[in-house]
């Protein structure tokens, strides 16, 4: 797949190197799906994480019904409505309300400025001639 219609000491033509590089990464893939030890990794790896899954919810049911981390979830509701009712609690929030807003106009500001039409506003300001001699742009 390399070209051969280019001299030795000419560069790639970038277009050219791209399209082969696809098409290198296209039988790549192509051969790494249909290899059958390909397709049994994937078995076992399906296997395993389903394996893993039933582990997971096997273990969590049994810590939920737990009656130490039950109380431990009382507790932590409890300082929870504590904390929500202190002063420095609805500063913090206020002020995570403030930043987040500042945040989302800057963001509403940056894409109305990228969905700018062509032949809009531009967005960068006036551009400036370099060839002043030349004013046929």
């Amino acid at each position: 797949m390399t070209q051969s219609n280019q001299s030795p000491n000419q560069p790639p033509d970038l277009g050219t190197a791209l399209r082969e590089l696809g098409q290198q990464l296209e039988t790549a893939f192509r051969a790494a799906i249909d290899n059958e030890h390909t397709r049994q990794v994937q078995q076992e790896l399906v296997s395993g994480f389903r394996n893993l899954g039933e582990q997971v919810q096997s273990a969590l049911k049994t810590i939920a019904e737990d009656p130490r981390l039950q109380e431990l979830a009382e507790r932590g509701q409890q300082k929870l409505h504590e904390l929500e009712r202190s002063q420095a609690a609805q500063e913090l929030q206020h002020a995570l309300a403030q930043g987040i807003d500042q945040l989302n106009k800057q963001l509403a500001e940056f894409i109305r400025r990228i969905q700018t039409p062509a032949g809009g506003e531009p967005s960068t300001g006036a551009t400036t001639p370099l060839d002043k001699d030349n004013d046929s742009f």
